[in-house]
This record gives C-alpha cells, structure tokens and sequence, in this order.
C-alpha cells in the first residue's frame, strides 16, 4: 500500500510528556465540563479552523518519503539511532499575513510528538522571519533525534524499528487548530554500491596519539547533514581531548587540524575548484571567501570539501587568475588528495564536508540544493568528548556501518589505528 504525503487541518492533540528517551502523548477524557476562555479586551480570539496554510515541500525527500539519517551508537554494544532534520516550505492562501510559532513533529505508530517554538532569525526589528505574506511561501525548519549525552530541553534519542510515518503539525498565531502535514518516513541509503562513503581523511595523516573528531554544523538548507570536522588529542595535564598543538588558541597553526590532507569519500568528477581565498590568520575573524572543491559523484549526490587552504588544492584543478566555478570535468577516485585543510571562509581552522542533490547551494534547478545525510563505512566512532565524557582509553569505539557519528562532538577512530589512546 502506498502512502501519500498529506496536508490536513486537524485538531491538535494534548501536551506531550518525556518518558524513558522520547515524548508520549498523554490523554484525558472529560465529561460534561464548562471551560470559560478569558478574552482580554481589544483582543481578537483564536480562529477555530487552522488557516490555510500547506506544506507544499519538505526536504529531503524521495521515493514518496521524507528521508531520515542513520546515527551510529553512544556507547559500546548501544542501539543504533536516527533523526530527522528537513526544511519545509508553507503556502499562504489566507488573504492575511499569517505568523508560524510553532512546530510539532510526531508519528502515528510510534515515538510521541516533541515541539518546538519557532524564533525570529531576522535582525530587522521590522521584519519577523516567521511571518508568511498572502499568496507567499515560507520556509522553516524541523528536526528531532538529536539528542546528546547531558543533553536538555528537547533533545531526545529515536531508536530503530523507525515508523513508516510522520506527521508535522504547525500552530500559527492567531489560529486555535494546527496545519497537519503527513508523509512516510524511511532511512537515507547514499547511493554509492556500498551505500556510504569513505571517511574524507586517512589514519597515515595523523600523529601519534591524535584522532579526527567530529560536530553536527549549523542548520541551513543546503549543509543540515554536514560535518565540522577537526581533530584532538588528549591532554595529560588537563585530562581532556583538546583540539590544539599547546594551550594557545589565536593562531591557526595552533590547531591540530591545521594542514591535514584531504581526501576524496568516492570516485566521481570534480564539477568546481575554488582556490584564490586567503586563510583568515586571526581566530575569530572570517574576512574572505572559502577555498573549496565540489565532486559530483554521477549518482544525483554531490559532495563539497570546504574551508581549504590556499594554494593546496590538487594540481588537477585549474589556476588560470580568476575564480573558476563550475563546468569543470575532472576525473577523480576514491582516497585521491583533494587539499589541505585551512581556515578560508571561517573565524577557526576545521573541514566543513557535506552532500547535497545539487552542485551549489545556489538556485538550482529552480530551487536551492538541499542537503543530504552523509553516512560512513570506514571509521569507528565514539561519543562525547565536548563534556570530556571519555578519558584517554582503552575504550570501545562503535564501527560505523552507514552511518552518521554518533553526537555533536565526537572521536572518529580511522582503521587500522588502535583502540584507544596507549
């Protein structure tokens, strides 16, 4: 049986309650209850119907579903996870400016609902960014799954058998019922033969005693699955993973991540070079655009290595005095040196790398590329060293099997390196 995504307007359901990892919907039944609503004076009350405001979009979506990401275990022997991160887009068809604040995201046959307030990202007090004009759209976001150790307020885990459904409900100001918006749900499979790639980096790159670690970069369209890739070392005096050479952090070859080859994840062509940007030397401060090479893997999946330095990108790519952009048709393979990386476009040195279903962020297609879940198959993970969680080993780290890392901050253990730090 087929499923269709759906947009309805549906009375919401009650609050919803944390129990053991995720939010279940509690119901009571009342019988013969007067309830009085208390209106302020000059106010308007809420109109009972939702408005007519549906999603027409959320990404990212195929097959008829929207796609989730794998997320490999915290722990040793853990149960391995998923989230959901997409962006939506709402139709206006009321006759009136309508105001989006809130967002719930639940499943009918499975996990609880968990909600969320929506925020004004907009710097122009005249301006809020949740507002949607009549006969407009608005694009929003939501997520869920993204728990971490310690984590609060919303965060929880979602553990496999994943649902086959879910629902996304939208309260708009002014309007008592939500938008209810349904679609099936099913896990992203890249599609590489093995279904996942390899880890930008090589373990012959490393010093001693140093690991690649890992951070989920920030919310936006194009890069909502990327990685903020650096790496760490454990620090004897502190007794925790640090990311720098010393103590000193102001200068960019303070960070270990400074100058580490990279890699390409498959084989497939690079479509764009971006090579002439300067190295922002002061931490903190992003003044210049980003070096960077983007791979169009033949497969509807492209990938982009970001923040590299300048003047280390591969001989192959073009160096003509002027930026190239795309058009480029040059053959790599998988494991092949790609640059180095750097601090270009960013205020402190690190690999930024994602995928997305198009070549740039920009209109593409008649709509701007939408990230996808980048999942591994090289590398063992293990999880969290931002709250110094792990100490110096031997510990367990979980092999990643097409899969995302496992938190927001991580190690990445990469064959054949030890397990643990001797």
């Amino acid at each position: 049986m087929t499923v269709r995504s759906s947009t309805t307007r549906s009375r919401s359901t009650g609050p919803a309650t944390k129990e053991h990892g995720i939010r279940r919907t509690t119901k009571s039944t009342f019988a013969a209850v007067a309830i009085v609503v208390m209106i302020p004076l000059g106010a308007e009350p809420a109109l009972a119907a939702p408005p007519d405001a549906p999603i027409v979009s959320i990404l990212p979506f195929e097959e008829h579903a929207l796609q989730a990401q794998r997320i490999a275990p915290y722990g040793k022997n853990g149960e391995e996870r998923w989230r959901v991160r997409a962006h939506f887009v709402v139709k206006n068809n009321e006759q009136k400016t309508i105001r989006l604040t809130q967002t719930m995201i639940g499943y009918p046959n499975g996990p609880g609902e968990a909600s969320a307030d929506v925020k004004d990202t907009n710097d122009d007090p005249m301006v809020d960014s949740r507002d949607v004009a009549p006969g407009k759209t608005g694009l929003f976001i939501v997520e869920d799954g993204m728990a971490r150790p310690g984590g609060k307020g919303g965060d929880r885990s979602l553990f496999f058998p994943m649902p086959d459904q879910v629902q996304v409900k939208l309260k708009f100001s002014g309007f008592f019922e939500r938008v209810i918006h349904t679609t099936r749900l099913r896990p992203y499979v890249n599609k590489t033969p093995q279904g996942s790639y390899l880890f930008p980096a090589k373990h012959t790159d490393l010093d001693g005693g140093q690991r690649w670690s890992g951070g989920i970069h920030a919310f936006s369209r194009s890069q909502k699955f990327a990685y903020d890739l650096g790496v760490s070392r454990w620090d004897k005096a502190a007794k925790k993973w640090t990311g720098l050479v010393g103590t000193d952090d102001s200068d960019v070859e303070d960070y270990l991540v400074w100058g580490k080859r990279v890699h390409a994840m498959a084989s497939g062509t690079i479509v764009r070079c971006t090579w002439s940007h300067p190295d922002n030397k002061n931490v903190g401060v992003d003044d210049h655009g980003v070096n960077n090479v983007v791979i169009d893997h033949g497969n509807g999946e492209f990938a982009m290595y970001a923040h590299l330095q300048q003047g280390s990108l591969n001989p192959l790519c073009p160096k003509d005095g002027k930026e190239t952009t795309y058009g480029l048709n040059i053959p790599v393979v998988a494991g092949q040196y790609l640059g180095l990386a750097g601090n270009s476009g960013s205020s402190k040195p690190h690999l930024r790398v994602h995928l997305t279903h198009g070549a740039n962020a920009k209109m593409f297609a008649g709509n701007a590329a939408s990230g996808l879940p980048l999942l591994f198959r090289d590398a063992r993970n293990v999880s969290t060293i931002k709250k110094a969680m792990i100490g110096p080993g031997p510990f367990a780290y979980n092999p990643m099997k097409g899969q995302a890392p496992a938190a927001p901050y991580n190690l990445i253990n990469l064959s054949p390196l030890p397990l643990g730090i001797p």
